[in-house]
């Protein structure tokens, strides 16, 4: 009972740091959020809860082989593949907020994508896709994967259960504060907002490749 204690109070400590650090995960759940409020948020956890669970899995079976994977060709392949997914869906935001500037109406976000539609599709791609979540759980998560092994497969279910819920709160919180934008705002100021998003979202895309194939980086 020791050990699961330690293991739940640890891991809502340290998970804290990644999922409620801004990304483009949270950017996009905002934006999906003027569409379908906190259910949106909800069911991009259930997205991204799907991926997660899976990762971790393996993390838990073939650690070394994932690291190993991971910093290497398939690796540079995530990078570039997440780096052209978040730039397309930045594009699209951008895109949507100038086209709402320009009518002086409120757009959705990717209405004319219908994958991107699909907020549990979106929340396995930019969990899987993210190649900065990957290492995240090699580096800072892999102390509580240890840590859950020492009693098993128990210690896993118990890991995953006491992170999980911090992402379905963050991102259900996030998604609502979209769609309340939406009734708050007029339409030149969502519209703006939606714009400015889709910079800084972009600013992440960009991030994402920088950090991984140059020693530098232009987000922290």
């Amino acid at each position: 009972m020791e050990w699961i204690t330690k293991i739940i109070y640890t891991t809502v400590v340290i998970s804290a740091s990644g999922a409620l650090s801004p990304g483009p995960l949270t950017i996009t759940t905002f934006s999906l959020g003027s569409r379908h409020g906190w259910k949106g948020g909800f069911l991009v956890a259930v997205g991204h809860t799907i991926t997660e669970l899976l990762y971790i899995t393996l993390l838990f079976y073939f650690f070394s082989s994932a690291e190993t994977i991971l910093k290497g060709f398939v690796g540079d392949v995530i990078s570039v593949i997440g780096t052209v997914l978040v730039l397309y869906f930045a594009l699209s935001s951008m895109r949507e907020g100038i086209l709402g500037l320009k009518h002086g109406k409120m757009f959705h976000v990717s209405d004319d994508v219908s994958y991107l539609k699909n907020p549990i599709v979106v929340g396995m791609l930019f969990t899987g896709l993210n190649i900065w979540f990957l290492i995240w759980w090699l580096s800072i998560g892999i102390e509580l994967i240890s840590l859950a092994t020492r009693v098993g497969l128990i210690g896993i279910l118990v890991l995953f259960s006491s992170h999980i819920w911090l992402d379905y709160l963050w991102l259900c919180l996030v998604a609502e504060a979209g769609r309340r934008g939406m009734q708050i705002m007029t339409a030149k100021e969502y519209s703006i907002l939606i714009l400015v998003l889709g910079v800084i979202l972009a600013l992440f895309g960009i991030n994402i490749a920088i950090k991984r194939f140059t020693p530098y980086a232009i987000l922290p």
